[in-house]
């Protein structure tokens, strides 16, 4: 009878150091692994922390692009109209001096000729608006891009910057207050179209080379029928 209570003890010491044993097995094992569990955790985060510091900075570098760029193409636009009134200085010029020289030679040829030359300097002028207009379609892009990503609200307006050319398009319409509020819209084919074909009938553009034409041509006109003194 002791020696079966004395084997059934002894057996259960056994299973209960076994278990120990396990237990003890099963917790060093799961420490490595909380360990590698917190680590990948730590990198996840790091990662994401990661991707996003990429994202803002590339988002910072492109919006420095644009600026840059908007910039520069102010500053072409700012130089094309430097060159614009010099061509309509020569134009002035050389066609007045071709009509004076009409009258101091008495011939009507040179009146015909300051009007040649103001068609001329009309058509270049002409065709450097024209090279000019050409970046206004981006300028207005630019703006349009920079109205989508701004979140500035005075006065639950939504307010942007830059808007040089959405401002000067505003203030021509007929509630210019109430386009200044608008978000800038880039310009679509037809009005980029539209803008390339009038260039040589705007105002600033012909003004004076036209009328230099005009003069020349009329002069010679009453010179050949006779009723400036003027012989042919």
């Amino acid at each position: 009878m002791f020696t079966l209570f004395g084997g059934l003890r002894c057996l259960a010491i056994l299973l209960v150091d076994d278990t120990n044993d396990l237990r003890r097995a099963q917790r060093s094992q799961e420490g490595p692994r909380q360990l590698v569990n917190i680590c990948d955790s730590q990198r996840l985060g790091t990662l994401s922390s990661t991707c996003q510091n990429v994202g803002v900075n590339a988002d910072d570098r492109f919006q420095s692009a644009l600026s840059a760029e908007y910039a520069e193409i102010t500053r072409t636009v700012s130089e094309f109209d430097g060159r614009l009134i010099t061509i309509k200085s020569w134009s002035v010029t050389l066609s007045l001096a071709g009509i004076g020289l009409g009258f101091q030679q008495q011939h009507w040829a040179l009146f015909a000729l300051g009007a040649a030359t103001g068609l001329c300097f009309w058509l270049i002028e002409a065709m450097t608006k024209r090279h000019q207009v050409r970046y206004y379609p981006r300028m207005r892009q630019i703006e349009a891009w920079a109205a989508a990503s701004a979140e500035f609200m005075p006065g639950n307006i939504q307010a942007s910057s830059p808007r040089i050319d959405w401002a000067w398009t505003a203030a021509g319409k007929k509630d210019p207050a109430s386009a200044l509020r608008e978000l800038p819209q880039e310009m679509t084919n037809e009005e980029i179209r539209r803008m390339r074909r009038q260039t040589l009938w705007l105002p600033h553009v012909f003004i004076p080379s036209a009328l230099a034409v005009l003069a020349g041509l009329g002069l010679a006109v009453l010179a050949a029928v006779g009723v400036l003194d003027i012989p042919l």
